[in-house]
């Protein structure tokens, strides 16, 4: 590992510009921006402080293997400093390995996680919120112990939004798990009356933490899920990653988006509250429902990307390049590049005109497999659960076709994954394949 000390202020590399560096990547920013990123660190922040405590006031098996054994290692992150000959202690080794209890040093340090039965909180009598946990422990500790507690809160679902018969969460692992680990890494410990708090709603999750965004960061730069980054708390937050508890800041909130994307929900929402809190708001609800079966399953067998499967599902009839700008949050020119992909791969037609407005429809090909797989999965599901295995004869006696019909409609919808066949010759009956919802 090579370590250089960092300039006070942005450094133009000739012919380059001014080049910042997030996680393994390098960007360009203005000398401005980067200068303000700079000050932020250099300012003596909560985690910088000097605390009233002791090297033996640290729990050092909540460090990496080795840590303890190396005299410089907490030294070279900042967690202990040189004070007249004896090691003082920064808040920043505090807040992540404290040995208990935590509160003496720091009363709201740590994370509650409250239950809301319903979408609105109600008072009085009718009060809706119970609090499930509140977790007072040292970051490297807390943050494994909130990802164990709030998975059990995180409910499990085939009908919520899971259009492909899969069991899922309700949220993406990632995205709830970095707006808490971002909460508790980056808030304002300075702030003492205040924690960090979950509050899980039945259509959504709010993460609160105490103080806005560190300049030169915005809500609006967060929300546009550029990759760029800075931390109220460096030093915990140099540890945090170090531990594996924490992505390399600027690569945390552009995934979250993309995660929850990827899962067909809403994107995150950022905002800063009336009393200072940051909030970050993940929504449990799809951002279209789609109640086609067999159009689901379908949509699942093409060779198309997330984008291209969320329009289709949107908009079963065909869609415009204005409606699939909706629904993945593309510009136009990227819509119609994406667009022409799937004119290429056969999924949709090529426009009949140029100009706005113009529907993309979907190909003959698509349509008749649609309409043959309406007219035959739902009475091979219902046979398959109610009478078990299918056989030619069965299948004779469902849709009257001949045998030979019936053999090449099998043999099709094995194809479609929708039936595994077991046995040969007239021994074969099928099965439900991995394609198909028989309960």
């Amino acid at each position: 590992m090579i370590e250089v000390a960092s300039a006070p202020r942005a450094v133009m590399v000739d012919g380059n510009g001014f080049p910042y560096r997030i996680g393994d990547r390098v960007i360009r920013d203005s000398e401005e921006r980067i200068t303000a990123l700079k000050q932020s660190y250099l300012e003596t922040g909560f985690d910088r402080r000097l605390a009233d405590a002791l090297p033996g006031d640290l729990d050092e098996s909540l460090f990496p293997p080795g840590a303890a054994r190396d005299s410089g290692w907490m030294a070279r992150r900042g967690l202990v400093v040189p004070r007249r000959g004896t090691p003082a202690v920064t808040n920043a080794a505090i807040l992540l390995a404290a040995r208990e209890p935590m509160s003496r040093w720091h009363p709201n340090a740590g994370l509650r996680i409250f239950r809301v039965a319903g979408t609105e909180i109600t008072r009085g009598a009718s009060r809706n919120v119970s609090q499930i946990e509140r977790l007072v422990l040292p970051l490297a500790g807390l943050i494994p112990a909130a990802y164990a507690t709030l998975r059990g809160q995180i409910r499990k679902s085939e009908k919520l939004h899971d259009l492909f018969f899969r069991e899922v969460p309700e949220y993406p692992d990632f995205a709830w798990q970095e707006a808490v680990v971002n909460a508790l890494a980056h808030r304002d410990y300075a702030d003492t009356g205040r924690g960090v708090e979950v509050w899980m709603y039945d259509d959504r999750m709010e993460v609160l933490s105490p103080g806005a965004p560190v300049p030169p960061i915005t809500i609006e730069a967060l929300q546009s899920a550029r990759g760029t980054h800075a931390s109220r708390n460096p030093l915990v937050a140099r540890v945090l990653v170090e531990l594996g508890l924490m992505r390399e800041e600027g690569e945390g909130i552009p995934r979250m988006f993309d995660e929850m994307q990827r899962s067909l929900l809403q994107s995150p929402e950022l905002e800063l509250t009336a009393d200072g809190r940051f909030k970050v708001v993940l929504k449990n609800t799809p951002i279209f429902e789609v109640a086609d079966e067999t159009w689901r399953h379908l949509v699942e067998r093409l060779t198309a990307d997330v984008a291209q499967r969320r329009v289709l599902l949107a908009h079963p009839e065909g869609f415009t390049n204005e409606q699939y700008r909706d629904v993945n949050d593309v510009d136009r020119d990227e819509a119609y590049r994406q667009i022409q992909g799937m004119v290429s791969a056969g999924i949709v037609l090529a426009a009949d005109r140029p100009g706005r407005g113009v529907r993309y429809r979907l190909s003959p090909g698509l349509l008749e497999t649609r309409s043959w797989l309406v007219a035959r999965l739902p009475a091979v599901r219902k046979h398959l659960a109610e009478r078990g295995p299918l056989t030619n004869a069965d299948y004779r006696e469902l849709f009257g076709v001949t045998r030979y019909t019936a053999r090449d409609e099998l043999r099709r919808l094995v194809e479609e994954g929708v039936l595994e066949i077991q046995g040969s010759r007239r021994g074969s009956h099928y099965i439900a394949g991995p394609q198909i919802e028989t309960a």
